[in-house]
């Protein structure tokens, strides 16, 4: 007799075999369905997806990867016929997101033909390559937007010293992902089964290797969606804090307060569209690793939303920038210090109490006000 128990909430059975043995299945609820059973000491799970649902999720990441290329197109559009507002530090990380969206969409474009060619192919190997780069390199250079605005908006930080290093900034969020892209390509922990292989939708870190799947990507994904979520509560608070501290003429308040909501929309848009993007793909490939098979219905929900992210990345930015166009059009001028969405100037505004008292007040176009009392 052979038991095999699986840790999971559910009725069990016994079931009586041909052969006399007994055998003991607990059957998982019905939507995480994964018959196990022990047969003449071999383990056997559910089949993999059929072919015709492979090829199902095939033409739904085309669709959505097309969808996405779209979506660059649209950023490209506006940097054409808007090129003010991508002439800050900003404007030029939302840029090079968009050039690695590009990526993103080609690679997954390619979608089941990776797979197709071949686990040991050029072409599997390269797509999954590209998958792990865009992602990483897209993912930080969304923690990039929400440092500056940290630096900037609670930090008052010098906005000058952010233009200086922006470069570096960008190059960096480019030169950290790509040894852990590469990593992969030559390690094989497992004897004779590469790392990157056929991960259902496409060529990525296979289902054999789930943990390296959490500390090559997933691991980082959330931190990070959980920092940004931090951010973007610390600088609205801010924000809002200043609004009485900048109350000091009509115009000025005005200004002040276009400038505090876009930034605010433009923070909150992102992060949506960040969570929007990734969920499925992080439900689906937990829930394969602790049952061990794909959900195909899963596996829809990551096919549709994760090619889709240079169209949603573009909605974003065409939310912040419909609906608060002045702010986002202010661009670059020859000001004292440039912010992190778009330019500054400074004025002193002196106001009414002591001769020694005075209020310095900093205007940023796209980015938020700091004050400081002298």
């Amino acid at each position: 007799m052979s038991i095999r128990i699986q840790k999971c909430s559910a009725k069990s059975r016994d079931l009586q075999s041909p052969d006399g043995e007994t055998h003991i299945e607990v059957v998982p609820p019905r939507f995480f369905t994964s018959l196990s059973f022990q047969k003449s000491g071999k383990e056997t799970t559910m089949p993999p997806l059929t072919q015709e649902q492979l090829d199902n999720l095939g033409i739904i990441t085309k669709v959505s990867a097309s969808t996405s290329f779209l979506g660059c197109c649209g950023m490209i559009y506006m940097f054409v016929t808007a090129p003010k507002s991508f002439e800050n530090p900003t404007g030029r990380i939302i840029l090079t997101i968009c050039g690695i969206d590009l990526l993103d969409c080609v690679v997954k474009f390619i979608g089941r033909w990776g797979p197709q060619a071949g686990v040991s192919s050029v072409l599997c190997q390269a797509q999954a390559t590209g998958i792990e780069f865009s992602n990483l390199s897209s993912s930080l250079l969304g923690l990039a937007l929400a440092l500056n605005a940290l630096y900037i908006v609670v930090i008052r930080g010098s906005a000058q010293l952010i233009r200086k290093f922006e470069l570096v900034i960008i190059l960096v969020c480019l030169a950290i992902p790509a040894p852990l892209a590469l990593v992969p390509l030559f390690v094989q922990p497992t004897p004779g089964v590469r790392m990157y292989g056929d991960a259902d939708q496409w060529c990525w870190i296979v289902k054999a290797y789930g943990p390296f799947q959490i500390y090559f990507w997933f691991a980082w994904l959330w931190s990070i969606v959980i920092f940004n979520m931090l951010s973007f509560i610390l600088v609205r608070y801010s924000l809002l804090a200043n609004d009485a501290v900048l109350a000091t003429n009509e115009s000025s308040q005005s200004r002040t307060n276009k400038t505090r909501n876009y930034i605010i929309a433009r923070m909150l848009a992102y992060l949506t569209a960040f969570v929007i993007i990734w969920t499925p793909s992080s439900v689906n490939r937990v829930v394969q690793m602790s049952i061990g098979s794909p959900v195909f219905g899963l596996s829809v929900w990551q096919s549709i939303f994760s090619p889709l992210r240079g169209a949603l990345n573009f909605l974003a930015y065409l939310y912040a920038w419909r609906n608060h166009p002045e702010a986002a059009l202010r661009g670059r001028t020859t000001t004292d210090s440039d912010s992190v969405g778009g330019t500054s100037t400074t004025k002193a505004i002196s106001t009414s109490g002591p001769a020694n008292t005075r209020i310095r007040v900093i205007k940023s176009s796209s980015i938020g006000t700091s004050c400081t009392k002298k």
